[in-house]
């Protein structure tokens, strides 16, 4: 069992399709393990961040216990990365803004209704 980085309580598991993404029930974040978020960005590979670039971070990896890396990937997306490459913590606004990302560098909006579907569910709408 994994465990949010900023409260410390154990993520709840949602079964999106053929994904398993982990967010904090508190609404601090969610986490995508690499394999994840390789599935997610299929026709965006480039869009993965390099594990090892970017400041450390305070928050320690739900996995591997590792502080994590700050990796900037716009000027309204930084992202907590594992230094180990287990994945990516998102805060709340960071899925959307990951997205939108997609969506202005690759003209893929196939993030979109995912990213959709589990913000409503970390805001208990669903």
């Amino acid at each position: 069992m994994i465990h949010c980085p900023d409260c410390k309580l154990p993520l709840v598991t949602l079964q999106l399709e053929r994904l398993e993404l982990d967010y904090c029930a508190n609404g601090h974040g969610t986490w995508l393990d690499h394999m994840e978020i390789e599935s997610l960005l299929t026709a965006s590979p480039s869009m993965f961040p390099v594990p090892v670039e970017g400041k450390k971070d305070g928050r320690r990896c739900p996995r591997c216990h590792r502080r994590m890396r700050i990796v900037v990937l716009s000027s309204d997306l930084e992202l907590d990365t594992c230094p180990a490459g287990d994945g990516i913590w998102f805060d709340p606004t960071e899925i959307q803004a990951l997205a939108n990302v997609v969506r202005e560098r690759e003209g893929d909006d196939s993030l979109d209704e995912v990213f959709l579907t589990l913000s409503e569910t970390m805001e208990g709408r669903l």
